[in-house]
């Protein structure tokens, strides 16, 4: 996208937010809010990314139980 088209863009898209309820405001600052943020991947410590690709990688390869199966191996743990 060009220069000229960014402005033109943005020249547009206040128009809507000049026009906007606060329904609608809110809804594009919450938007807005969310897009900032840092991805929450990058805040994971290193160990518990290294957790997630071992565990995604389990369920590629077929290597999973369903959550009866779980439970029913894990009885014993799950007692109140």
């Amino acid at each position: 996208m060009s220069d000229t088209e960014v402005k033109a863009l943005k020249k547009e898209i206040k128009k809507y937010v000049n026009k906007a309820d606060e329904r609608l405001l809110r809804l594009m600052y919450t938007m807005l809010e969310t897009d900032s943020q840092k991805d929450w991947w990058t805040t994971l410590p290193k160990k518990v990314k290294n957790n997630i690709d071992i565990a995604t990688s389990q369920v590629m390869k077929g290597q999973v139980i369903s959550q009866s199966e779980f439970l029913k191996q894990n009885k014993k743990w799950l007692k109140k």
